[in-house]
């Protein structure tokens, strides 16, 4: 190989290897979710319900915890707290369907993974 081969040959190696490792910092960073300490505490217990298969109270569930259900994004978790807290809690499930971002196909997904406890 001539020199200007090894050359291009460097550069080319060079250039892939930053694009990878901007590719993966920018997928580490889209991963990363920092919780406040209150509300990782709190939602410890919904976050757990969820790994093991059990339903999550829809009352009482973190936007971290919500996002965890099937199709529930940040956005689709941020609004479920808001009809939440300007409805005084959920009555039942099917309120789910007043909430933008989730139509009859996603609820369907999610129905029987959420609870209504009104008690919490």
């Amino acid at each position: 190989m001539q020199k200007y081969e090894k050359i291009v040959t460097l550069l080319f190696v060079l250039v892939a290897s930053i694009f990878i490792a901007l590719s993966f910092y920018n997928k580490l960073r889209q991963n990363k979710r920092f919780l406040p300490l209150k509300e990782s505490l709190i939602s410890t217990h919904a976050q757990q319900a969820i790994w093991a298969g059990k339903q999550v109270n829809i009352n009482s569930a973190s936007r971290y915890t919500l996002t965890k259900l099937p199709g529930i994004g940040p956005k689709t978790a941020e609004s479920i707290i808001d009809y939440r807290n300007s409805n005084n809690g959920f009555t039942s499930k099917e309120q789910l369907l007043n909430i933008k971002g989730i139509g009859t196909k996603k609820y369907e997904a999610i129905k029987h993974r959420v609870e209504v406890d009104v008690s919490k």
